[in-house]
């Protein structure tokens, strides 16, 4: 299963291993696995057990077509659900970004970063009633698809810089071999 918030899981999963301090790939999995693990089990809290109908928490799970139309907005109990996600939510994060930041080059972190800001950004919004869970989802869809689009193309660019110069002296970009070879 993979995590994230809107996009989590997908950012756990392509954000493989960086380091400069040239951790060995078993250590990248096991901080990898670890926040996951994490992840999960607080995004299974009961304190958010209300919003699981109205919105796409697991970050693997599309929004339904139910929750992409709910014109709604948060109640009051629904509200404090809302804060409680964001909290999980910007943790893990805020995990992954620390882990990325360890074992990759920098623009996989701002990316994760930004996921992070938007995020916590919608979801206030939410909590404040000024949008609905159908604007909700459909913002969390586009960002998911959007992200999957950008981690697609800096796979790219490493994979077209790794031909070129090789991994040689830059751990970071083996990691990020390492990591298409794991994850794709």
């Amino acid at each position: 299963m993979k995590l994230g918030v809107f996009t989590l899981s997908f950012i756990l999963a392509y954000c493989a291993p960086v380091n400069a301090q040239k951790k060995s790939q078993p250590d990248f999995r096991q901080e990898l696995n670890n926040a996951r693990q994490t992840c999960a089990e607080h995004l299974k809290s009961p304190t958010i057990d209300n919003l699981r109908t109205l919105i796409a928490i697991d970050p693997s799970q599309e929004p339904t077509p139910a929750m992409l139309n709910n014109q709604a907005h948060a109640t009051p109990e629904e509200k404090q659900a809302i804060i409680a996600l964001a909290t999980i939510i910007v943790a893990c994060k805020k995990s992954v970004e620390d882990i990325s930041n360890k074992y990759f080059p920098a623009d996989y972190a701002t990316l994760i970063k930004t996921d992070e800001i938007l995020a916590r950004s919608v979801l206030a919004d939410l909590a404040a009633g000024k949008i609905d869970y159908a604007t909700y989802n459909t913002f969390q869809h586009q960002v998911r698809m959007t992200l999957q689009m950008e981690f697609a193309a800096l796979d790219k660019k490493y994979r077209i810089l790794i031909e070129q110069q090789g991994t040689k002296e830059d751990a970071k970009l083996v990691n990020v071999l390492h990591s298409m070879e794991i994850l794709h």
